[in-house]
């Protein structure tokens, strides 16, 4: 496989044609981790220990979240620094095992060991969700999703996704054949896409919410603003920051009787010194299951002639 960057920024594993489908990552038995850096700046520079070694994102958008999986004991970092103060917060099975505030210097570093260091006590996550910017719109009211104008893509049978118990059309003509791809690395289990320009794709893809969605997942108007967390998930990690985002339509759905929620958002950027916009559409259904399913759709505005493939996935997806 070969690193693809996409809108914005986000990398991503491609598969070559020819390749096998990686095998899926197995968290039974490893220890869920999650990583939050909050504080009065604007942005941070980050560095931090994955399951599979260091991970650096310079000038990230604040707050910012990550969720990892790791073996029991092993070490855990989490550094931050900003032109403000910054907070780092590391937790370990939803129990806050460190947290610390830069100094002057806007530096905070937090360590522990996975399933080794203690909760401490009294200590509570920072406040979710992004600070909204100028131009920013969160619909909190309904606006049904619209019927692009144009000719959808052909449809070349069914994508199955057994872990998601979510079923939708695979789409033909430009789209490449849908694929497995690796939940712990690509956060879903299948997608497909196709190329928009150089480093920047056009992306379907299906999952099941994880842990880190799941606590924006309470109350009677859960769906929506497990939708809404989502949508701002992947504004923050694949754009850095850099996006001005704005939902279009929210709305409720009934898929094969079951509850969904779909959320579009346009997200606009700069790229190459242009001024760009992708369409992000995120679809979370109750399927009966502990966790709702997922689709996403993104497609840069340069391939709008595709948004009413929008439409046909949307129309498509069943619970099996």
């Amino acid at each position: 496989m070969v690193a693809a960057a996409l809108a914005g920024g986000v990398t991503v594993w491609v598969q070559r044609d020819g390749e096998p489908t990686p095998a899926p990552v197995v968290t039974a038995g490893k220890i869920e981790v999650n990583y939050f850096v909050s504080g009065d700046s604007h942005d941070a520079d980050l560095e931090y220990r994955t399951g599979n070694g260091t991970e650096r994102h310079d000038a990230t958008r604040l707050p910012f979240r990550t969720e990892l999986w790791f073996e029991k004991g092993a070490a855990l970092s989490l550094r931050a620094q900003g032109t403000g103060t910054v907070m780092c917060t590391v937790t370990v099975n939803d129990e806050v095992v460190a947290q610390v505030s830069g100094g002057k210097d806007g530096v905070a570093l937090c360590t522990g060991q996975a399933g080794v260091t203690k909760a401490l006590a009294g200590a509570v996550l920072p406040p979710g969700g992004p600070e909204l910017r100028d131009g920013e719109v969160r619909l909190r009211t309904v606006v049904p999703i619209q019927r692009f104008p144009g000719r959808a893509s052909p449809t070349d049978g069914r994508v199955t996704d057994k872990e998601a118990h979510l079923s939708y059309a695979e789409l033909g003509g430009v789209w490449k054949a849908s694929r497995r791809a690796n939940p712990e690395v690509e956060g879903f289990n299948r997608t497909q896409g196709f190329p928009v320009e150089s480093a920047w794709d056009a992306v379907i893809a299906s999952g099941v919410a994880g842990s880190g969605l799941m606590k924006a997942y309470k109350g009677d108007d859960r769906l929506r603003a497990l939708v809404s967390a989502a949508l701002d998930e992947r504004q923050s990690f694949d754009f850095q920051g850099s996006a001005i985002g704005r939902d279009v339509a929210s709305q409720s759905l009934k898929i094969s009787g079951h509850p969904g929620w779909v959320m579009a958002r346009e997200l606009r950027y700069t790229k190459d010194g242009e001024d760009r916009m992708t369409l992000l559409v995120f679809v979370a259904v109750d399927t009966g299951n502990p966790r709702p399913s997922f689709i996403l759709m993104s497609i840069p505005e340069p391939e709008k002639r595709h948004w009413p493939d929008i439409n046909t996935v949307i129309d498509s997806i069943r619970v099996d």
